[in-house]
Order: C-alpha cells, then structure tokens, then sequence
C-alpha cells in the first residue's frame, strides 16, 4: 500500500549497490511502483520514465501493461519482463509508515501602534503591544519507502535504497522530488 501525495523532502538512509555490476549494462528499463491507487502509481511511474529517460535508457511505465488488479501477479510481471525484453526492473514499495510529533515553540510578536493625534490624551504616546502566538504540536507522517533495481537475465539485485520522507503537504511535488533523489543516486552509482 503506497499513499504517496505529499510534498516531502527525502533522505536516502542506506544504500547497497552489486559492485561487479557492469556499467551500460541497462538499456531499457521495466518500472514498477506497488500502489493500490492507480492515480499514485502511474503518476509515480511516469515520473520515473521522465527522469530516467535522459540518461539513454528506454524506460517503460508498468501500468501501461500490467493491469492493475494484476500488479502483484509475480508471474505476469516476470512474463511482462520477458516480452519487453528489458534489462533491469526498478521496483518501489513503501515499507514502513509512522508519525512523529513535534512541538514548535510560542512565537512572541512586539507591535508599535500608529499614533493617534485626535481623541483621549494616552493616544499621543507609543505603547509598544506584545502578541505572542501559544506553542502547538505538529504531526508530520514519515513514508519509509524500498527502491529496488534488478537484472531480468541473472534476477540479481543490482542496486537497492531505504528512504525515509517526510510528508508535508498535498501535491504532486512530493514524488517529483523523492524521484529525483532515487535517480540522481543511481546516476551517482554509474547505475544509470
């Protein structure tokens, strides 16, 4: 169950990469977001697909193939693999959801009033006003999220990431970037 509609900012938390992988070894590229929101996952593919595209490698959005009550069929997805005849599968899960709480400190505000010529005599003088806003506690959700890329001829694991992002407000962004983040690391890696 992937819930992904937020803006965030992510930060990977491990990373292993196969080091007798060969480098330009990956041509075409098969991506696979498990979700059971269709809207997520093929938001999230296509992202995927955009961003990778540049570097060569022809990329191919699941969804575009694989039904989605059909998603988890580990079968067809292998079968799918085999008729595109792609390289590599990069697969995202979300793995982990929790909340954390934070408290933000009382905000203090000192306000200088407009002076007053006309009306009751204490007018005339510049009482400084104090605001101060009361502490409050935040919920922020936190998506632990598992990017995995693997090679269809030996079903090796080439390369893998844990992240962790922080949900902070509705939009598409939030997959922009946690998409951006995976991609600039695999081209880091020489994955890409």
């Amino acid at each position: 169950m992937l819930v992904l509609n937020s803006c965030a900012s992510t930060t990977l938390t491990s990373v292993w990469k196969d080091e007798n992988y060969r480098i330009g070894s990956i041509h075409k590229v098969l991506i696979i977001v498990f979700s059971e929101r269709p809207a997520v996952r093929r938001f999230f593919e296509d992202e995927f697909k955009s961003q990778i595209t540049p570097f060569g490698i022809d990329a191919v959005s699941s969804y575009t193939v694989i039904p989605d009550e059909k998603l988890w069929d580990k079968d067809l997805l292998a079968a799918q693999a085999k008729d595109l005849v792609v390289d590599a599968i990069l697969i995202t899960r979300l793995v982990d959801k929790k909340t954390i709480e934070s408290y933000v400190q009382p905000e203090t505000t000192y306000m200088q009033p407009s002076d007053y010529s006309a009306g009751w005599p204490a007018h005339h003088y510049d009482y400084p006003q104090t605001i101060t806003m009361q502490g409050y506690t935040v919920e922020n959700e936190i998506l632990s999220l598992e990017t995995d890329l693997y090679d269809v001829k030996t079903d090796k694991l080439i390369w893998s990431a844990l992240s962790d992002t922080m949900a902070e407000s509705a939009n598409d962004e939030y997959i922009k970037s946690f998409v951006s983040v995976i991609t600039k690391r695999l081209s880091d890696d020489k994955i890409l």
